[in-house]
């Protein structure tokens, strides 16, 4: 909308544009909450007597509470999912969320406009639905680099006596993002280890390895357990795997 307008007279701009009992909805989940969060359709349309009489009693935010003996459809898309309803025909909530981790979407809609001959006063504007791909990210480990720096016997477990532990992140499609790679090793959170900064080209690879926990010299094999990492892009967690060292 242009800056000029409210809230509330940019929806009453839209409406006399779009039809919005054609509306379709999308979405896309970017981060899930602990809990809750799922998208609740119920089988009734709006312009249903009972949606109406429902935001009278009860307020849009709670109608819902009056739809319990209503069949409905919950749908929780994993991140990366792409989602698409008819917004515009379904009475729709989200469900509350749990749990310390915020619900982050990204969306937007398609919509008939209402006839050909509709003008839009002022500023042009076009309303379209945001779409984006998001960045990749693969975790390889290794027990050691060849000369053509590929990783030697790829997997996630290995036997006591290696002398280190390469490690080996792929990154796609986050140029100029920043990066954040947490390490913990039996479940215990190890700092010292993390790695961060800036990702420079639109298809990244970053190879590092692991010895001792304290960063000292590597003197003896790399020490029994589990290593696990987590790798965010702008503070968002795009990928996680784990290495055993029995």
């Amino acid at each position: 909308m242009s800056d000029g307008l409210t809230e509330q007279q940019g929806r009453a701009e839209l409406t006399r544009i779009i039809d919005p009992r054609g509306e379709i909805s999308i979405f896309l989940p970017l981060v899930l909450p602990e809990s809750g969060g799922d998208l609740q359709v119920f089988d009734v349309c709006f312009g249903d007597p009972l949606i109406d009489e429902l935001d009278r009693s009860l307020g849009r935010e709670n109608a819902h509470h009056g739809l319990t003996g209503r069949r409905s459809l919950r749908l929780r898309p994993e991140v990366g999912d792409f989602a698409l309803f008819e917004e515009g025909r379904h009475y729709h909530r989200v469900n509350e969320v749990g749990g310390t981790r915020a619900r982050w979407t990204m969306g937007g809609f398609l919509a008939p406009v209402l006839s050909s001959t509709a003008q839009v006063t002022g500023t042009n504007q076009v309303y379209l639905p945001l779409l984006m791909v998001l960045p990749g990210v693969g975790i390889q480990f290794g027990s050691g680099l060849d000369a053509q720096k590929n990783l030697i016997n790829p997997g996630n477990t290995f036997a006591y006596g290696i002398a280190q532990l390469y490690y080996r992140y792929t990154v796609t499609g986050a140029l100029d993002q920043p990066y954040l790679a947490e390490w913990s090793f039996n479940g215990v959170r190890q700092p010292q280890l993390d790695d961060s900064g800036t990702i420079l080209s639109d298809s990244a690879v970053f190879t590092n390895s692991i010895c001792t926990l304290d960063l000292s010299e590597c003197s003896v094999p790399v020490p029994r357990g589990t290593y696990q990492v987590k790798f965010f892009i702008d503070d968002v967690l795009y990928g996680e795997a784990s290495a055993i060292v029995q």
